[in-house]
């Protein structure tokens, strides 16, 4: 909201106007969604099977996917890789690689559920 001229003005991409109406400010998308235009529309989760991590997002480009063989349950909006369930006798862990991703390794033998 403008307040000289007295008129609404669209919040810009990676931001919402709180309530969705015509608001003081506007804030920051929260982490689990973006948006790509200027607007009062709400900011869009990301889909099923992605997450995000950061906040004030303009793109869809900031929803990553989960680790392979993982999912969000159907899900959407989750805010960190620690959100994707994996498959059965598989569990969420550091990648072996050291690139600080994760990924579902493999249940030790003797463990339970392995």
């Amino acid at each position: 909201f403008n307040a000289t001229s007295q008129q609404c003005v669209p919040c810009p991409p990676g931001t919402e106007c709180p309530g969705g109406g015509c608001e003081e400010s506007c804030a920051a998308c929260g982490a689990g969604s973006y948006k790509d235009s200027d607007g009062a529309h709400n900011c869009t989760l990301c889909p099923a099977n992605t997450f995000a991590n950061q906040t004030g997002a303009s793109t869809p480009g900031v929803c990553l996917a989960c680790p392979n063989h993982s999912t969000t349950l159907g899900f959407e909006g989750l805010t960190a890789a620690t959100g994707c369930v994996c498959m059965s006798h598989l569990y969420l862990a550091l990648a072996s690689d050291g690139s600080g991703a994760m990924e579902c390794a493999t249940c030790p033998a003797g463990a339970p559920g392995a």
